[in-house]
């Protein structure tokens, strides 16, 4: 028997780009909020601050990177006003995040690091909302090569294809 890799464009599940995003941020937003809250408790130590920090530089950022380039592909088949609106959740979750990353640096800073994990988790989710939105009538099989591509990769991340 001889085993064949499929390509990343034959492991997204057919339908809509949604319906595969839905299950990518599912699974993406419980491992978020399990390792962002031992930091989320104003008496967290340095060491969980620290620890949501790295989470967020080390992989949140690649993955929402991956996101962002998915909705740029997009782009053409978007509205402008839905481009518009993930442009705003994009720049609200990043400023949350790097005021978050700035705060968990700092020693004596628990009870403002758990304010801003908590907003940044609701804007992350307010990401993903908005983006199954915006993507909830795009067919994954009318999606450009590099869109299919873009959305095997976070489905991939995710661990749904292994």
């Amino acid at each position: 028997m001889t085993a064949t890799l499929a390509s990343p464009d034959e492991r997204t599940a057919p339908g809509t780009v949604a319906t595969t995003l839905s299950a990518v941020h599912d699974q993406w937003m419980e491992r978020t909020a399990q390792l962002l809250a031992p930091a989320a408790v104003p008496r967290a130590t340095f060491w969980e601050r620290w620890s949501a920090v790295r989470f967020l530089t080390d992989q949140f950022h690649d993955r929402f990177r991956l996101e962002w380039q998915l909705v740029e592909s997009l782009g053409p088949m978007l509205p402008a006003s839905t481009r518009y609106r993930l442009a705003g959740a994009r720049g609200a979750l990043e400023r949350t995040g790097s005021e978050l990353v700035a705060a968990g640096r700092r020693r004596g800073s628990g009870p403002q690091v758990a304010i801003l994990v908590r907003r940044f988790l609701d804007q992350a989710r307010r990401w993903c909302a908005a983006l199954e939105l915006a993507t909830a009538t795009l067919n994954v099989e009318d999606l450009p090569d590099d869109s299919r591509q873009l959305l095997a990769r976070l489905r991939t991340a995710a661990g749904l294809d292994l």
